[in-house]
């Protein structure tokens, strides 16, 4: 069964960047000697142009005249570099010898062709002993990774006796460099599933803090009544603290504003209430001092006794023992209904 474990992808990918990388250098190699040969040819034609003075100097000279046209030789040499366009001319010959570099480039091209195959054979072994080894410490494979229903990731399908399938975010597969149709190997898998675990707790603990605020307490109760491990809760509830997602003071200042709204209330049935949630006696005591000022609990008891006294059949009795069940004290509203009831 032909698979590839995520190691084995890296390992292509590396071999990949060392054969660029070795092109790059005989590319760099190729162009720096195109350089010094196009740099000794300037030089040859500015020694040429120093030399032609003298030349001319010579061809005016009226004591070489008679001898260039005595010479009669150098012709037949012309000549037969024309009728013989194979035979190569003396210029020629020594231009090669002052470009030595030309022939090394053209040499190391040649070497490089010859050599570039055998290369990939002895890179394509090692590979495969790597891989060998990998798959010996891995073990065998037990899973294979495939296309989910939308863009946003990849599933897990393990085998027959390896459990369930489960989805994998994009985050996590490009992390962890898996394909599509790739097999893995158990370890491979037991690393994705506990990462995937962990996004999934993650994740439904930001759904619920955008809804509203939370305790710590409260959060956590809902996260485990979900069926994810506690391991992972608590390692995420320590995220969202550390983030400020999650804050206990925080919490108990919206949750006591919200219940004045909605419910006039006591200080006692409201520190009752934050205690329920998990928030401790200090924040508790120190929310309350900020939030239920003299003014704020009076409001609170009028429109408690306002909407209690709507009800039929209510009495001073009964009004007492409400007030006090919303927990407000006794001797705060006392006065207040014998008031109403003198």
């Amino acid at each position: 069964m032909d698979w590839k474990s995520d190691w084995e992808e890296m390992e292509e990918q590396k071999l990949q960047e060392e054969r660029e990388k070795r092109e790059a250098e005989a590319l760099s190699e190729e162009e720096t000697s195109e350089k010094k040969a196009s740099e000794m040819s300037d030089m040859s034609e500015m020694s040429e142009s120093s030399d032609e003075p003298a030349r001319n100097a010579a061809v005016e000279t009226p004591k070489a005249a008679p001898k260039a046209q005595a010479t009669p030789k150098a012709q037949p040499t012309q000549d037969m570099a024309h009728n013989h366009p194979n035979q190569q001319h003396p210029n020629q010959e020594h231009n090669q010898l002052d470009h030595p570099n030309q022939l090394d480039h053209q040499n190391q091209q040649r070497g490089h062709q010859h050599e570039n195959p055998s290369d990939e054979t002895q890179y394509d072994e090692q590979r495969e002993v790597r891989r060998d080894e990998r798959r010996k410490r891995s073990g065998p494979a037990v899973a294979t990774i495939r296309i989910g229903a939308s863009d946003e990731g990849l599933f897990v399908v393990p085998d027959a006796s390896q459990g369930s399938s489960f989805f994998v975010p994009k985050s996590i597969a490009a992390a962890e460099n898996i394909q599509i149709d790739m097999r893995i190997s158990q370890e491979t898998l037991q690393r994705l599933h506990e990462a995937s675990s962990l996004w999934r707790v993650r994740k439904k603990a930001v759904d619920l803090l955008a809804r509203r605020e939370h305790s710590r307490q409260e959060l956590s109760l809902k996260l485990q009544q979900r069926s994810f491990q506690e391991d992972l809760v608590r390692k995420v509830i320590q995220e969202m603290e550390e983030k400020d997602y999650l804050n206990d003071r925080r919490f108990a200042v919206m949750w006591v504003r919200s219940r004045l709204r909605r419910h006039p209330e006591g200080p006692v049935k409201l520190t009752a209430g934050l205690q329920e949630k998990g928030v401790s006696r200090d924040i508790i005591n120190s929310v309350l001092g900020e939030e239920l000022t003299e003014e704020v609990q009076q409001e609170a008891l009028e429109r408690a006794i306002e909407k209690l006294a709507k009800k039929r059949g209510m009495n001073r009795d009964k009004m007492l023992s409400s007030l006090v069940r919303l927990g407000f004290s006794y001797h705060r509203v006392r006065h207040l209904v014998d008031e109403l009831y003198r």
